[in-house]
C-alpha cells in the first residue's frame, strides 16, 4: 500500500492505493477493445445504448494482463510513474486503483481482486463492498510519504541595498526541509523565493 499526503482542492487529504502499478491502465486507459497486450478487454459496458457509459465494470486483476508503462494519458506534464514512492498527479486524478481520503475517513481503496462495478445495484453478482478497508482512520498521525516539491530553493536576499542569491540543494527534499537549512540572518530582507527542479529550472516563484 502507498499513502501520500496531498492538498486536493485546498483540502488536506490522503492519496492511497495498493501500489499494483503493473495492473494500472488509468480510468481513461481501460478499454473493451483488448488493450492489455493479450487481446483481452479491461472494461465491459452494460449500457442500454452506445451513449450510455455509466453502467461499466472494470475487470479484476486475474482477468487482465499487464498494463503498459505509458497508457497514453497525462495529467498536466505527469504520466504514470514506474516505481512511485509517492502519488503524482496522474495517480491522484487518473489511476483507477487510487482513492482520496479526507481527514476522519476510513482509509480504503479499490479491491481489484474482484470486479469493480460502477453501478453494482444493477448486477446481483457484484461483490459488495468493492473496496479494501485497511481498518485505519486518516488523522494527522497517519504515516505517509510527502511529495517532494522541488530539489532546491533559491532566495534572493537584499542586504544594504544589494541583492544576493542564496541556494540550498537537497535531493529529494520537501520545501520544509530545504527552508530549514537556509541561513538567513537578522536584517536580511528576502525579496523573492524560487523553487528549482533537478535541472536548475525555476518551477515556482513568489515574492516574499
Amino acid at each position: 500500500m502507498l499513502k501520500t499526503r496531498i492538498t486536493y482542492f485546498g483540502q488536506k487529504c490522503l492519496a492511497v492505493c495498493d501500489r499494483q502499478c503493473l495492473k494500472a491502465w488509468g480510468t481513461h486507459g481501460r478499454s473493451d477493445k483488448g488493450t492489455d497486450g493479450d487481446g483481452l478487454p479491461t472494461i465491459l459496458y452494460f449500457g442500454r445504448d452506445e451513449d450510455d457509459f455509466d453502467d461499466t465494470v472494470m475487470l479484476a486483476d486475474s482477468e487482465v494482463g499487464i498494463a503498459p508503462q505509458d497508457p497514453g494519458t497525462y495529467e498536466g506534464d505527469e504520466g504514470k510513474p514506474e516505481f512511485p514512492t509517492y502519488h503524482n498527479k496522474w495517480c491522484v486524478r487518473e489511476c483507477e486503483r487510487s482513492n482520496i481520503i479526507e481527514p476522519g475517513q476510513r482509509i480504503t481503496y479499490p479491491d481489484f481482486s474482484k470486479r469493480q462495478y460502477n453501478m453494482p445495484s444493477n448486477h446481483p453478482e457484484a461483490e459488495v463492498p468493492q473496496d479494501f478497508d485497511t481498518g485505519e482512520i486518516f488523522t494527522k498521525n497517519t504515516v505517509a510519504s510527502v511529495r517532494p516539491l522541488g530539489v532546491a530553493v533559491r532566495l534572493i536576499v537584499n542586504i544594504d541595498g544589494v541583492e544576493y542569491v542564496q541556494e540550498n540543494i537537497a535531493n529529494p527534499a520537501t520545501a520544509e526541509t530545504v527552508f530549514a537549512n537556509l541561513e538567513i540572518e537578522a536584517g536580511d530582507i528576502v525579496t523573492r523565493i524560487e523553487l528549482l527542479d533537478a535541472d536548475g529550472n525555476v518551477i515556482r516563484t513568489g515574492e516574499a
